[in-house]
């Protein structure tokens, strides 16, 4: 039993850009319209992943409800996925992850947007990044990650759920956007990686409590060339933008996350997607965690002092010159 673990971890540092059952899975020809005629609402549709998730669906034949804070940001999305469809893929619905408060009544609001009156597919995707060391991390931005990219899709979750009424006779679905910093120790990502944790728990905590009549599915992706880093804490004061180059395409995340969508929910309960070398990073974590913590603890430091010295943190030229300078050390 031990050889299929190491096999896993073989192939996913060598050939792929996710879990090895959704590589395999997305190489099938896609079931005939699963989405057509469903509604799907995803957050964070203003820009990046849940952009193009977003029209991702609307290619499939969904009606496509977009949320975020930025109104215009959600208009330009609307109009990709009415391209993508068609025309009238998609109804804008803007509200604040962060007014907790509110939460409790968009649920409703979208559900009485929805041209069904219910939602088929909830994608929670709103979020926000760091780039700070734990050492220099205040308590109020460990505060406001939680809140944002844990407190905030739970809620909104909950509140989802207890409005729809979901059953085994007409099964909810919500797709939860984590991380791989959840499984994987992330130099100058503590309160993230902490908070991503928070959310994985909790949604694979509520799909053993909902079995049959909600699908939950808990999403690992690895670096994605979004500009989620250019809004993360700890880049204030403009920072050094990263690079794409190490990086998978928000198109290509969102190609194999729609595929992870359609597939079967016994297979998709928890799936990875990642341009190496953060895949394999994360298999170790899984199959091989004490290699994965000497690992992180030569990767850490060489993070820190790139991103503290002025270097993009996603380049070979930055990890070579790290690797090089500590063995010179």
């Amino acid at each position: 039993m031990r050889l299929l673990p190491l096999a896993c971890l073989a192939a996913s540092s060598l050939l792929l850009d996710c879990s090895p059952s959704l590589y395999l899975y997305h190489l099938l020809p896609p079931p005939p319209t699963p989405l057509a005629g469903k509604v799907a609402w995803v957050t964070g549709a203003s820009s990046g992943i849940g952009r193009a998730t977003s029209v991702a669906l609307a290619g499939a034949g969904a009606t496509v409800l977009l949320s975020g804070r930025d109104v215009p940001a959600l208009e330009e999305t609307r109009e990709l996925c009415e391209a993508a469809a068609g025309g009238g893929a998609a109804r804008v619905l803007p509200f604040d992850a962060l007014d907790l408060a509110s939460l409790r009544g968009v649920a409703a609001s979208a559900l009485a947007l929805s041209p069904s009156g219910g939602v088929d597919v909830l994608v929670l995707n709103a979020g926000r990044g760091q780039r700070r060391p734990a050492s220099s991390t205040a308590a109020a931005e460990r505060r406001a990650l939680m809140e944002l990219n844990y407190e905030s899709p739970a809620l909104l979750a909950q509140e989802l759920i207890a409005a729809s009424g979901y059953s085994p006779a007409a099964p909810g679905h919500v797709v939860v956007i984590s991380s791989v910093a959840a499984k994987v120790p992330t130099a100058l990502s503590s309160a993230y990686a902490a908070s991503k944790a928070a959310l994985s728990a909790h949604f694979g905590t509520l799909r053993s409590e909902l079995a049959g009549s909600v699908r939950v599915d808990v999403v690992l992706p690895g670096p994605v060339a979004t500009g989620i880093a250019r809004s993360a804490f700890g880049m204030e004061g403009g920072g050094v933008l990263e690079g794409d180059g190490m990086k998978m395409s928000a198109p290509r995340f969102a190609a194999l996350l729609l595929s992870s969508i359609r597939g079967p929910g016994w297979l998709m309960g928890e799936t990875w997607i990642s341009v190496q070398p953060a895949l394999a990073l994360t298999a170790l974590a899984q199959y091989a965690p004490r290699l994965a913590e000497g690992l992180g603890k030569v990767v850490g430091p060489m993070r820190v002092e790139a991103f503290e010295t002025g270097k993009d943190i996603y380049t070979i030229r930055t990890w070579v010159d790290g690797f090089l300078g500590r063995g010179a050390k």
